[in-house]
């Protein structure tokens, strides 16, 4: 990783600047934590005139997976882990809604910070809230943050269309940037097939009721996957998305087919759900798709 012997020695200043030529370079960290990264680095070694190529690998390896205690839950998880180290800023959009209020919590519980946007009293854990319509919503507003949630959610016939027009306006301005978007997904446009030619919505058993949501959710999908200028992740959940159903601290994760457990069963709790969203805000392991997730 650093070309130097082990018996060569550099001032704790050079080990500094080495450490933010690897972060600018991907290798370690993200851009935002070089300064951190850097000031740590002379933090660590006050006092000290020198330091050895052992300094610089344990430094690397306290960057890279000391600085976050991860959640013991997602050691049962097949999810992917931050392995970065970096606390992520959040925001949550319609922070006040069930999905949104435990996407919150489970980011807080993982010491990101968590900002709520919402339209009137912020009623989720967030400690900071943007309060603000989301259509109001500017590029100079977000800015400031690693990953947009848009948990917006609606069920009535006048309000539905809020679901793909929320995805395309946070989609807009956070175009050309390198602030990611993850999306709230339905069930219902999940792929049945293996030919992706028949959805899950398109099935005869599935329920009239749920059909206009549905069709709202898969509008949204399709308009961002008619995009590249945004890098946005679409998060499908299991065809019975359990409100109220029970934490268990796993999911399974998979892509654009529906998918069961070995009972064959397709069902995933809110709560159980939020950890997905948190471990690809975290991770940024599928942007430009659509993934799915369900309880094992």
């Amino acid at each position: 990783m650093v070309p130097f012997s082990k018996s060569r020695r550099i001032s704790a200043f050079h080990l500094s600047e080495i450490i933010s030529k690897v972060v600018s370079t991907g290798h370690v960290g993200n851009s935002r934590s070089i300064k951190l990264q850097s000031a740590k680095c002379r933090e660590i070694h006050k006092g000290s005139q020198k330091v050895t190529i052992e300094h610089i690998y344990a430094y690397f390896f306290f960057v890279q997976y000391g600085n976050k205690v991860h959640h013991d839950s997602r050691k049962q998880n097949d999810s992917v882990t931050n392995m970065e180290g970096t606390i992520m800023k959040i925001a949550v959009v319609a922070a006040n809604g069930k999905e949104g209020q435990l996407v919150v919590k489970e980011a807080l519980s993982r010491g990101d910070e968590v900002t709520a946007v919402v339209r009137g009293e912020n009623r989720s854990a967030a400690p900071n809230a943007i309060v603000k319509d989301l259509f109001d919503l500017t590029t100079a507003d977000l800015a400031d943050f690693d990953v947009i949630v848009d948990a917006v959610g609606t069920w009535t016939s006048e309000t539905l269309h809020v679901i793909p027009d929320a995805a395309k306006h946070l989609a807009d301005i956070l175009s050309g940037t390198d602030i990611r978007l993850i999306v709230v997904g339905g069930a219902g446009s999940l792929f049945v097939n293996k030919e992706h030619t028949l959805a899950l919505k398109d099935t005869p058993d599935f329920l009239d009721d749920y059909k206009p949501v549905s069709a709202a959710h898969s509008k949204a999908l399709e308009g961002l996957r008619n995009r590249s200028d945004a890098k946005w992740t679409y998060i499908s959940p299991a065809a019975d998305f359990q409100a109220d159903g029970k934490r268990t601290g796993s999911y399974g994760l998979a892509g654009e087919e529906l998918t069961t457990n070995a009972k064959g069963e397709s069902f995933i709790s809110y709560a159980d759900y939020a950890i997905a969203v948190v471990d690809e805000a975290e991770s940024g392991k599928h942007v430009g798709e659509r993934i799915s997730v369900y309880a094992k």
